[in-house]
């Protein structure tokens, strides 16, 4: 291990943004729920793919409350692993990072994912 991996790793550990993590896990966890609810809402936000006959208007306010922040928080999730990032990294090195990871997910065929639900969705 270089110098400078060792430097990037000893870093990366004692400046961890546990929080940022953490608030990241809730977000996530939160799509479930929201999805969730949004079997039982219709209205002006648009229809959910799965309908139930019985709507609820306690799960209407759910989604009304988180469909106004919950993108928006992912953006600022993002915005401070980045700012984070920088003071680890140069603005060079976090591009051929990203990069690498955008080459990767650029050959995956965009219907893959979409025909393995559907498969998945027959049984």
């Amino acid at each position: 291990m270089s110098l400078i991996e060792n430097k990037y790793t000893k870093n990366a550990e004692s400046d961890r943004r546990y929080e940022l993590d953490w608030l990241r896990v809730l977000a996530v966890l939160l799509l479930i729920y929201f999805h969730t609810a949004a079997v039982f809402y219709q209205g002006e936000l648009g229809e959910f793919y799965i309908k139930n006959d019985v709507l609820s208007s306690a799960l209407r306010w759910l989604i009304f409350f988180v469909h106004q922040w919950h993108m928006p928080l992912f953006v600022f999730i993002a915005g401070a692993a980045t700012w984070y990032i920088f003071k680890l990294r140069s603005p060079q090195q976090y591009v051929s990072d990203i990069s690498d990871l955008i080459i990767v997910f650029c050959n995956i065929p965009p219907k893959l994912p979409i025909h393995f639900i559907c498969c998945i969705r027959q049984f």
